[in-house]
C-alpha cells in the first residue's frame, strides 16, 4: 500500500505538471482564469488507482485544492495567505473555506445566509462546480465549461478535502455568540497609517482582489471601485464616507453597492468576507481607511450594531 501511495502521489503529480494546471485566477492576476483552464484535459484518476482508499482521496483533494484554489483560498483554506506561480504574496480573492460560518452546525451560516436547506457537502460541491459568479467565484466543472473543466470524481475529491476542516475544534464555539470588541463608530478607530494600510488592503485582507487600486480606475474585478470610497457621503442618508466604508467592512450585508464593474452589486448576502469584525483590529481598519483617504473623524456617529451579524 506504501508503494501504490507514493506511486499515486507521483503520477498525480507528473499529471499536474503535464497538463499545466494553473492556480484559480481573477481578471486581475497575471493570467485569466479561462486561459488557465481552457487547456486542461480533466485528469483520468481511475487510471491512478481504481479504488482509492481515505488516504489517497485525501492527497488528490489536497494537490487540486493546492493547484486550482489555493492562490484565492490561501493555505489551509484560511484566506490569509495567498502566492502567485512564482511564489510571490498576493490578495486572497477567495473567502476563507476553513471556517465555521461555511462548515459548522447542520446548517451553516453561509447556507442560511443563501437560502439553502439541504445537505451541506452538495452546497459546497454546487459552489465549486457552478462557481458563484457576484462574488467572483468561477465555475470548475466541465459540465459548465464545455467539457474542459474538473469531471465528476475531481469535483468529489476536493469537496470531501474541502469538508476535512470541519472539526470539532473549529466548531466548538460555533454556537455562542460572535465577540466582536471593535468600536461602535467609525470615530473610534482613531488615526491610521496609510503605508500599513496599503498592505494590509493589498495583501493581508485581500481587498485589492475585489475593490482595486484606489490610484487606478477600472482596476476593480468584483465590486466596486476602492478609489471612490472616500467620495461616499450621503450615499446613504445620513451616513457620511467614513461611516459607510466602516459599516460595510464589518457588517458587509448592511449596504450592497450599485457600482460594480457589471452593474449593481449581487445581495444581500453580500459577496464580502463576513469575518472581518473578527480579524482585523481597530488600528488595522484605522490604517486601512487611512489608505483610502478616508477621514475616520468626519463621522455622524452612526452606531454599528454587531448583533445584527450572524
Amino acid at each position: 500500500m506504501a508503494n501504490l501511495y507514493q506511486y499515486t502521489k507521483c503520477s498525480l503529480i507528473l499529471i499536474f505538471l503535464l497538463l499545466g494546471f494553473g492556480c484559480q485566477e481573477n481578471a486581475e492576476l497575471p493570467e485569466p482564469l479561462e486561459d488557465s483552464i481552457s487547456a486542461v484535459t480533466p485528469i483520468p484518476l481511475e487510471i491512478l488507482t481504481p479504488t482509492p482508499d481515505s488516504e489517497q482521496q485525501e492527497l488528490i483533494g489536497q494537490a487540486i485544492y493546492d493547484q486550482m484554489c489555493a492562490a484565492c483560498h490561501g493555505i489551509n483554506g484560511e484566506s490569509l495567505e495567498c502566492f502567485d506561480q512564482n511564489g510571490s504574496p498576493i490578495a486572497c480573492a477567495g473567502r476563507p473555506l476553513n471556517s465555521s460560518n461555511l462548515l459548522c452546525g447542520e446548517e451553516s451560516r453561509r447556507m442560511t445566509a443563501m437560502g439553502w436547506h439541504l445537505e451541506k457537502r452538495a452546497y459546497i460541491e454546487s459552489i465549486i462546480a457552478a462557481g458563484r459568479t457576484e462574488s467572483g467565484m468561477p465555475a470548475y466543472s466541465s459540465e459548465y465549461l464545455d467539457g474542459v473543466g474538473l469531471n465528476d470524481a475531481e469535483i468529489d475529491y476536493i469537496t470531501d478535502f474541502v469538508m476535512l476542516y470541519e472539526t470539532a475544534e473549529l466548531c466548538a464555539d460555533f454556537e455562542a455568540a460572535l465577540e466582536i470588541t471593535l468600536p461602535t463608530t467609525v470615530a473610534g478607530l482613531g488615526a491610521g497609517d496609510a503605508e500599513k494600510g496599503e498592505e494590509l488592503h493589498n495583501i493581508t485582507f485581500g481587498c485589492s482582489a475585489c475593490h482595486g487600486d484606489p490610484a487606478v480606475e477600472f482596476s476593480n474585478a468584483v465590486g466596486s471601485w476602492a478609489g471612490t470610497f472616500k467620495d461616499l457621503d450621503n450615499r446613504r442618508e445620513g451616513y457620511t464616507a467614513a461611516d459607510y466604508v466602516y459599516e460595510s467592512i464589518v457588517l458587509p450585508n448592511a449596504h450592497i453597492s450599485p457600482d460594480c464593474p457589471t452593474g449593481p452589486c449581487s445581495g444581500p448576502p453580500s459577496g464580502m468576507p463576513w469575518n472581518y469584525a473578527e480579524r482585523m483590529t481597530a488600528q488595522e481598519l484605522a490604517d486601512v481607511m487611512a489608505y483610502l483617504e478616508i477621514d475616520v473623524m468626519n463621522s455622524n456617529g452612526v452606531e454599528m450594531d454587531f448583533s445584527s451579524e450572524d
